[in-house]
């Protein structure tokens, strides 16, 4: 998914629903080409992440939940947690009106937050500071 295409990218692609630079377009793109109920918004930049913190998320899903979100080392991670595709009618009125914050987003759905306290597997990766920071915390296996 994103703006265009990789060169030589030989897996499926789903080019952006929203002429945006913002993570709620992800999520517009994903509930837009879904044919399932639920979805997984995932970011890119977070190496440490593993399915047990979705196992855990997945666990809390009901009829009456729109989104299971982690919070995580005092964040809550938008961009890490299941949407169900109910909203997206919402969520597409809400970028008519150029409302882009999924923080504010999240305030108006039936949200389920979950915390998991301080959590290296939150930790991103943005910068070489940070790649060096997770090869610590790799080698120290605290996890």
């Amino acid at each position: 998914m994103g703006k265009e295409k990789p060169q030589g990218m030989e897996k499926p692609y789903i080019k952006d629903g929203l002429d945006i630079n913002a993570p709620i377009n992800g999520l517009y793109t994903a509930l837009k080409n879904t044919d399932t109920d639920w979805i997984l918004l995932l970011s890119c930049d977070l190496p440490l992440i593993n399915s047990k913190i979705f196992e855990k998320l997945w666990e809390l899903k009901s009829d009456t939940c729109d989104a299971i979100i982690p919070t995580a080392n005092g964040k809550t991670q938008v961009t890490s947690g299941f949407y169900h595709r109910r909203i997206f009618e919402k969520l597409k009125f809400e970028t008519l009106k150029e409302h882009y914050s999924l923080y504010n987003f999240l305030d108006m759905i039936e949200t389920q937050f979950v915390d998991f306290g301080d959590d290296n597997r939150f930790i991103n990766m943005n910068t070489k500071c940070d790649l060096d920071n997770i090869k610590t915390i790799i080698k120290s296996h605290s996890l």
